[in-house]
């Protein structure tokens, strides 16, 4: 079938016969062959790197509301040592009431409306 090879490998591609329209130029079919490798590897850099930002993305959005509910955590454990009651009751509440509600919301499906014609 197809029998050639890159030179690096230790096949000439030159003798292939269909290849051999591509020699106008010095290396023709070498150069096609190292620009479609080049390429691959391209594209499998940029597929990899679509699949990993969503992650690191993700991540990242965790990590930062972790460290802020646990600030406004330590804002009302101190509001509570100060004995300023209400402002420890108006902070634990608030983040208690949106960390449940985030993780309700992340535990349910995906609700779309049916495509209407």
């Amino acid at each position: 079938m197809f029998a050639a090879r890159s030179s690096h490998r230790g096949v000439d591609r030159s003798r292939h016969r269909t290849l051999d329209g591509y020699n106008i130029i010095e290396n023709g079919p070498e150069r096609i062959f190292r620009q479609f490798e080049s390429e691959t590897q391209h594209r499998q850099l940029m597929e990899r790197r679509s699949q990993t930002y969503p992650l690191t993305i993700q991540l990242a959005g965790h990590g930062c509301a972790l460290i802020f509910a646990l600030a406004v955590l330590g804002v009302t454990m101190y509001a509570i040592h100060e004995k300023a009651y209400w402002v420890a009751g108006l902070f634990g509440t608030g983040v208690i009431g949106v960390v449940v509600t985030a993780f309700i919301r992340a535990s349910q499906p995906d609700k779309k409306p049916p495509n209407k014609p």
